[in-house]
């Protein structure tokens, strides 16, 4: 079974890592360092029974509030960004800096509650590029 639906067996970070196929496990590496090192943030991982992405992942938190999740895939991963209205503000500024996917990702996501949650599926540099703006965004930093 794959170790990312094994709900019976709580994997550690390096076999959430290893479970991911270069070139994404190199996108992976360099978020999660960046996440760390930036915001000293430490990885939870937890198993999710959502029907959009069941199984494990792995969330950050910055002085309690979370600052994204991540949803490891074998080929790929995928992370939610919740945006609040003091953040979607700051987007409309800096929308230029994005990417067209990101673009078009943002406007087509409902608004639940005030905010907007932002699945951005990273097959490339760009969404890469766009999560750590995202991420700077949320925090001013």
């Amino acid at each position: 079974m794959d170790i990312i639906q094994d709900a019976s067996r709580t994997p550690g970070m390096q076999a959430v890592t290893n479970s991911i196929a270069e070139p994404a496990r190199r996108r992976w590496l360099s978020l999660t360092a960046y996440i760390e090192q930036t915001y000293s943030a430490k990885p939870q991982i937890a198993y999710s029974r959502c029907s959009a992405k069941p199984g494990w992942n792995v969330k950050y938190k910055k002085s309690g509030k979370a600052l994204c999740t991540l949803y490891p895939e074998p080929e790929s991963f995928t992370a939610l960004i919740v945006t609040g209205p003091g953040d979607m503000e700051k987007y409309a500024l800096m929308r230029p800096l994005f990417s067209d996917e990101t673009n078009a990702l943002f406007d087509s996501a409902p608004l639940f509650n005030n905010t907007k949650w932002l699945m951005i599926g990273v097959s490339g540099d760009d969404a890469l590029d766009d999560i750590k703006r995202l991420l700077q965004l949320k925090t001013g930093r």
